[in-house]
């Protein structure tokens, strides 16, 4: 790959996070953009670093853990320290992926009281303006946004939510767990089974 192409990598995996209008794999990764204006950038040296060290399922994996992870993002910062900080955090969590959801959510259920088959829901209870348990466990840094997403995946909380919810932090999350979903799929049944030993019978299940 060339300069050039990691650049309108970059672009379309951008757009993907930022675009209600733009989804990455039904325009196959492809983006606009023209190689004399990509000859002007001032910072075409980063995106030829990166050319010379990653091929493309890696500088896709690179760049969505970038956008998954900060939300203001230069790419000068994606190259340096920062950047590759946040993809080896980012592939240690995908290679242990259902060790990480497991224990997260052993950390979910603790903020309820048992029995958890019956309190499960209000996990996901929320009021105008007044976040969910859920949620909250995520600003808190206490379960990752691929925790949330295979939640999703399972249960599909988040039309339920939506009803409710409508403050721009709410619509920041709820837009990001619908752009990273199709990065993450998981075996559904899979998950839905270790959620039902960890609840013992859940009776959403």
């Amino acid at each position: 790959m060339t300069g050039f192409d990691v650049y309108k990598l970059y672009l379309s995996v951008k757009l993907h996070f930022s675009s209600d209008k733009y989804n990455f794999f039904q325009y196959n990764g492809k983006s606009r953009a023209s190689l004399s204006s990509y000859e002007k950038r001032n910072d075409k040296y980063f995106f030829d670093k990166l050319a010379n060290k990653y091929k493309y399922d890696a500088l896709v994996e690179y760049f969505v853990s970038q956008f998954t992870t900060q939300d203001d993002i230069w790419v000068g910062d994606i190259v340096k320290g920062k950047g590759e900080k946040n993809y080896y955090s980012w592939r240690k969590r995908k290679q242990s992926l259902r060790y990480t959801f497991g224990s997260e959510l052993d950390q979910i259920l603790n903020t309820i009281q048992e029995p958890y088959s019956s309190n499960f829901d209000k996990l996901f209870e929320c009021k105008s303006g007044i976040h969910p348990i859920i949620l909250k466990l995520y600003f808190k840094k206490q379960i990752s946004l691929e925790t949330l997403v295979i939640l999703n995946q399972v249960l599909n909380f988040l039309p339920a939510l939506d009803k409710i919810l409508t403050d721009p932090i709410w619509m920041t999350v709820r837009n990001k767990i619908n752009k990273y979903s199709p990065f993450l799929q998981v075996d559904i049944t899979e998950y839905r089974n270790l959620i039902k030993e960890k609840v013992v019978q859940c009776q959403n299940f």
